[in-house]
Parts: C-alpha cells; sequence; structure tokens
C-alpha cells in the first residue's frame, strides 16, 4: 500500500486491517483461539460480516465463564455451523468442546445429556465439511436424572477426507459406525467413553480404516464378545475394551502398544518396542497370549493387583523398566505377595520404581527390588508411606535377613534419583544406609526431592548433613524440596543459615 493510498484511507475514516484480502484476515482471527470471538467481529463493519464464516478451521469451546453460557452455547454451535452450510468452505479442524463447562451447573448437564440428536447433527456437518481434524469432547462427568438414563444412539460420521478423528463421548451413548463405510484418509482415531458392539468394533478397524496408524480405544461392548483388531497399518495402540471375552491384536507394524483394564488378550506384534499394561480384569497373566520380541525399548506396568511376574518373565531385557507397585495389605500375605510378583526383573538399564508400601518397610521393599539390578545404571523411585508401619512385627518386611546388603550387587548403578518422596526422614535415612552398604562402587549422583514442604529447621539439616557425610566426596548429592509457591527448590544444607 502506497503512502497517497494510506493516506487517502486516513482521510475517509477506513481501518487498514479491513482492506486487507480475505487470507490475512483469517490469520488474524485464528490466533483468538476461538470461532465465537471470531463471530462477533461481524459487528464491526459490513467487510466483517462473513470473513469467519470462511475460516479453515472452527474451534468452539462451551467453557465456564466464556459468554455466552453453556445452555446458550449449543445453539450458537447450531447457529454457526448452519451458516456456513451455504458457504463452499473446507475444514481443515472442527473442535467442538462441552467438557470445560461448569459441573456444579445442573441446567447445564440436563441440556448436554440431552441433546444426541443435536450432536448427531454436528457429525453429519463434519461429514460434509471436515478434511482435517474432527475433535467431539463431551463431560464425561455428567450427573443424570432417571430420564436420561435411556441409552442413546450416536451415527459415526462418515468422514471420508478427515485424517484425525477423536470422539469423547458419554457413557450412556451407544456409536454405531456406518455400515460399509470407507474412511480411506483416516490415519489418527480416538473414541472414549462410547458403547459399542464387538463386531462394528472389529469391522471399523480391521475393514474401514485401511490407513489407520494411531488408535485410542476406550469402550464398554454391549454383548460381552470376543474384539478383534486386525491392521496391517497401525503403528500406535491404546485399548480398554470390556467385557469383552477375549480381545485379538494382530498388527506387523505396531510399535506402541498400552493395554488398561482388559480380559485375556492375544498380541501379534513382532516389531512391538514399547508396552504399557494397566491393571487387569483377567484370572491371570496366563490368559494373555503375547507373540512379541523379548527385547523392548519401554516396558511400563501399573498393576494395583500386584499381579505382573508372569507379566514380566515373558521378556528377557528392556532398556527401561517402569513398575507401579501397591502393597495395600497389612497382613504378611500381602507382602510375601509382593515378593513372589518381583522375585525376577528383566534386565534393564534404567529402572523407574513408584512403590506405594503404605502398610509395610519402603526400606526393605526397594532393597528386594535392588536385588535384581546387576546390570541397571539408573533407578528413580517414588516412595510413598504411611510413617510408620501397620504390619506385624512378624511380617517378613522387618526380619533382619531381609535388610542384608552382602548379597546384593549394583556394581553398574551410576545414578539414584528419589522422587515426590513423602516418607518420613528415619525411613529415608534407613533405604539410604541400606544402599550404601551395597556394592554401589560406581554411583555418582544421588538426587532426593522430597515431596512436603519444610522449613530450615536443625532436623532438616541434620538429615541433609547425614546424607552428604554418608556419600561424599565421591557421590555428588543434592537435596530439594517444594518451596511455598510450589516450586522445586535446591535445599543447602550447609552452615549458613539459608534456604536456597
Amino acid at each position: 500500500m502506497g503512502e497517497g493510498e494510506a493516506h487517502r484511507l486516513r482521510c475517509n475514516g477506513e481501518d487498514r486491517i479491513s482492506v486487507l484480502p480475505d487470507e490475512l484476515l483469517h490469520c488474524i482471527l485464528l490466533r483468538l483461539g476461538s470461532t465465537r470471538a471470531a463471530v462477533r467481529t461481524s459487528v464491526l463493519s459490513h467487510r466483517w460480516r462473513h470473513v469467519w464464516a470462511h475460516l479453515p478451521e472452527f474451534v468452539l469451546d462451551g467453557g465456564p465463564g466464556a459468554p455466552p453460557p453453556p445452555a446458550s452455547f449449543l445453539d450458537s454451535v447450531d447457529r454457526i455451523l448452519s451458516t456456513c452450510s451455504s458457504a463452499p468452505t473446507t475444514l481443515d479442524r472442527l473442535s467442538i468442546s462441552l467438557s470445560s463447562a461448569d459441573p456444579y451447573d445442573f441446567g447445564a448437564r440436563a441440556v448436554v445429556q440431552a441433546d444426541a440428536e443435536r450432536v448427531g447433527a454436528w457429525l453429519r456437518f463434519a461429514a460434509e465439511r471436515v478434511a482435517g481434524e474432527l475433535c467431539l469432547d463431551m463431560p464425561r462427568w455428567c450427573r443424570m436424572s432417571p430420564r436420561d438414563l435411556e441409552w442413546l444412539e450416536l451415527e459415526l460420521p462418515l468422514c471420508g477426507r478427515a485424517k484425525t478423528l477423536t470422539l469423547n463421548l458419554q457413557s450412556t451413548w451407544s456409536l454405531r459406525p456406518p455400515s460399509a463405510a470407507l474412511f480411506a484418509a483416516l490415519t489418527g482415531l480416538t473414541i472414549r467413553s462410547a458403547r459399542m458392539k464387538s463386531s462394528e468394533v472389529t469391522a471399523l478397524v480391521g475393514g474401514q480404516c485401511p490407513c489407520l496408524r494411531d488408535l485410542e480405544l476406550d469402550i464398554t461392548t454391549v454383548d460381552a464378545s470376543a474384539v478383534s483388531i486386525r491392521s496391517d497399518s497401525l503403528r500406535s495402540l491404546w485399548f480398554s475394551i470390556y467385557p469383552a471375552l477375549q480381545v485379538e491384536v494382530v498388527a506387523p507394524r505396531l510399535e506402541k502398544l498400552s493395554v488398561c483394564l482388559t480380559v485375556a488378550v492375544r498380541i501379534s506384534a513382532p516389531k512391538l518396542i514399547e508396552l504399557g499394561w494397566i491393571g487387569d480384569h483377567a484370572r491371570e497373566h496366563q490368559d494373555h497370549q503375547l507373540d512379541v520380541s523379548r527385547r523392548l525399548r519401554l516396558l511400563e506396568i501399573w498393576d494395583q493387583n500386584c499381579t505382573m511376574a508372569s507379566l514380566m518373565q515373558k521378556f528377557r531385557k528392556v532398556d527401561q523398566l517402569k513398575l507401579r507397585i501397591n502393597i495395600p495389605e497389612a497382613r504378611t500375605d500381602g507382602y510375601a505377595r509382593f515378593l513372589y510378583e518381583t522375585n525376577k526383573l528383566p534386565k534393564c538399564r534404567i529402572l523407574n520404581i513408584d512403590l506405594r508400601s503404605y502398610q509395610h518397610s519402603p526400606a526393605t521393599c526397594m532393597l528386594h527390588l535392588l536385588r535384581n539390578c546387576s546390570s541397571t545404571k539408573k533407578v528413580s523411585m517414588e516412595l510413598s508411606s504411611c510413617f510408620g508401619y501397620a504390619c506385624m512385627s512378624s511380617c517378613p518386611c522387618r526380619l533382619g535377613e531381609n535388610r542384608r546388603v552382602d548379597f546384593i550387587n549394583v556394581s553398574s548403578l551410576e545414578e539414584v534419583a528419589i522422587n515426590n518422596c513423602d516418607t518420613s526422614f528415619p525411613e529415608l535415612l534407613e533405604f539410604l544406609e541400606l544402599l550404601f552398604g551395597c556394592n554401589a562402587t560406581r554411583l555418582k549422583k544421588l538426587t532426593i526431592d522430597y515431596n512436603t514442604h519444610f522449613h530450615a529447621t536443625l532436623e532438616t539439616k541434620e538429615v541433609c548433613k547425614k546424607i552428604y557425610n554418608m556419600y561424599q566426596p565421591k557421590v555428588e548429592v543434592e537435596f530439594y524440596f517444594n518451596g511455598i509457591d510450589q516450586r522445586r527448590v535446591r535445599f543447602d544444607w550447609s552452615p549458613v543459615e539459608k534456604v536456597m
């Protein structure tokens, strides 16, 4: 724009932004982060009236405090999509989110819960217009009146051009894929909190999504039959499918797999390098058949029932092993079960332990796990206890023979990190003294991150000084705690009376 043209615009009272081409105005409106905010710009002038309707992305969020309120928000979505129905715009992204609505607004919950038909209209609009990403996020916490407890059926939109599809639904909604439809461009699919027939899940993944790479399914099956997930294109899979009789996965290119709260599974994935296992509804891990490599880059097990032995024994070596272990029982059989399930760990270079020993000695529990760390270079742990043992005096965790360090070889260990530690100081010192007695000749660094805020008391300084004297000068020792503003602050136990 020349200087003369700019002067003419100023004299005529016109703004410079409005004379920009639509492509630049779209860039400006997209930076607002909300389509409803973009719609409000239509009041600026006649020039702005329909600019927003041709945006390549629609982001509609009915969060708390955002005008209009959640009840009116549903109507505003209808109006926006209806206005755009006559525009020939192809959307790269359509995101409609209700999950941030106020959970204590009972009126909003009633409207959201009763509008499966309205949501179906949104999805039909998406089927015609979306050629990129579609995301529908519904509130999962919704409380329902008896009138709302009927099962509402929602048809999965035939988005033949969509590349990613995310549906966070409500558990009372039954999702039905269109029969014999083809999602030819779909590479990412996420369905959470939906009810589906087992056969429809099988058909959707195996026959209707030929290019699918990333899949996440949180499904309640309505018929409790077997589900088969067969795909030659899958690279990443997360699923929680219950109560299916069995879940079969056949994916020759699958690299990452997460299994959550499932029944018996049969998995054939020869290229698998990362496996996550969260909970289990099977009677025993022997119910599972795994045709995968015996060496993984990552194995993560989060098992509240502490039934992980047979699963870990399927793998000879992993680069990183993550275990979340809960020992809830104060009785001796609770600790005995823990000993049995973790008696043999796969060889690993990095070991991450989240230990919840609310009834037993965390020091003895960790000592047991360290007996399997002859080739481990780094151990990262989270220690939680009830600040005092609640188990019986005859419990194995209290026996002196289980605290012996003579035969523990951790000569390859170079770094130990204790994160989010909320055990008492005596429990912490007990573990560190036992660790010091192990054959950790290569240990270079010890980091302790205490979860509870404390002031620079004499007790704290004394504990830090004991740890420092125990490991220095060969080992670098760092001690952190949560400051008043919850920031991680390094504690200085030098004679200077200050916290750094």
